[in-house]
């Protein structure tokens, strides 16, 4: 859908309204690096610290957490890395430079880890989905220049100062009314499964073991 409306124009007539303004992507959205937490903070019990390596075929998974003091949650110092449902965040170093995930309820609250941008709306009209599909579409066209794959870092500006075309309020609310149900539905399916996982790891067990047995 988002190609259909924002890449081909089909639902204009397949070409670029005149009306659409062109911006710079940071003008619509933030480009927020992580930060550099450190092992000495590293807690058994508080908030969820996400890694890259949370990354998760396009989602963000709660394995192998590391947790921080409760308290850095609300630490203005701190204020610039708190994630929050239907954030994208996106690899930027590394063996996994340009791997984007969703956060998602299941991730909520954590704090955002170094070597990853997040990626939020800061316009209230537009949508997290025009964002998150707009850091695709720049992400894939990154990729597609010829020294891209051989890259083992992004720079900032390559996101910050890609050209995206802003659709009028109407045409974003009607894009929001859509997209974002879907990203709804989305986050409870994955808190869901992450419930019938926990279950599952508790009674399989307990039934293996005799302790119960499908007829309790």
């Amino acid at each position: 859908m988002f190609n259909s409306w924002f890449v081909d124009y089909v639902p204009f007539g397949g070409t670029l309204p005149s009306e659409w303004k062109e911006v710079d992507f940071d003008e619509i959205s933030t480009v927020q690096n992580g930060y550099a937490f450190k092992s000495k903070d590293y807690v058994s019990d508080g908030v969820r610290m996400i890694r890259t390596t949370n990354f998760d075929n396009g989602y963000v998974n709660n394995n192998d957490l590391i947790m921080l003091p409760s308290e850095f949650y609300n630490d203005a110092k701190y204020r610039n890395f708190v994630l929050n449902k239907f954030d994208t965040v996106l690899v930027m170093v590394g063996a996994s430079v340009g791997k984007i995930s969703l956060i998602t309820e299941l991730n909520t609250p954590s704090l955002q880890n170094q070597n990853m941008w997040r990626f939020r709306s800061i316009i209230p009209e537009i949508p997290e989905s025009f964002i998150h599909f707009n850091v695709k579409r720049i992400n894939d066209q990154v990729r597609g220049w010829s020294s891209g794959s051989a890259r083992d870092f992004y720079r900032k500006d390559i996101f910050k100062k890609a050209k995206v075309y802003l659709p009028t309020s109407q045409v974003l609310d009607d894009f929001s009314k859509i997209t974002m149900p879907i990203f709804e539905q989305i986050s409870n399916n994955i808190l869901e499964n992450d419930k019938l996982i926990k279950a599952r790891d508790s009674l399989l067990p307990k039934l293996m073991s005799g302790e119960i047995s499908v007829t309790d």
